[in-house]
């Protein structure tokens, strides 16, 4: 009985979790448009939106992370209330992630696509910069 109850907690949780995978070709087209949602580090985090300009190869996309602020304490460079990257070279890597290289040494990467419980699309990524690494998780709107 109790191997029945594991099992079933196991397939529960796994169900309950968010569908994410790798990025395709097939998928660009969903991609353009606006995410926004938050980033992370540790237990601070700050507002992320995600802008996809185009649905071709190479993506054009910009980042812009809000309310730096609350990533006080971190060790982090960034100053100002908002901290953003453009690029015009988003290129799907043999990893199935999208990778935008902007200027300044500015990175992001889209890591996955998926859905929540709800259907609704997700994109989770991280963006780099002047030594700050966050992870972020975006909804399309």
């Amino acid at each position: 009985m109790k191997k029945i109850i594991w099992v079933v907690g196991i397939v529960m949780l796994f169900a309950s979790t968010v569908f994410a995978g790798a990025i395709t070709k097939a998928d660009l087209a969903n991609l353009k448009g606006t995410w926004e949602g938050n980033a992370s580090i540790g237990v601070a985090t700050a507002s992320m939106k995600l802008e996809i300009l185009n649905n071709t190869i190479p993506l054009e996309g910009k980042a812009t992370i809000s309310n730096v602020d609350r990533f006080k304490g971190q060790d982090f460079s960034w100053t100002g209330e908002y901290y953003t990257a453009q690029s015009s070279n988003g290129m799907l890597t043999n990893k199935g992630t999208i990778m935008f290289v902007g200027e300044g040494g500015k990175v992001f990467e889209i890591r996955s696509l998926g859905k929540d419980k709800s259907g609704k699309p997700i994109l989770e990524g991280w963006f780099y910069g002047q030594g700050g690494k966050v992870d972020w998780k975006v909804t399309k709107k």
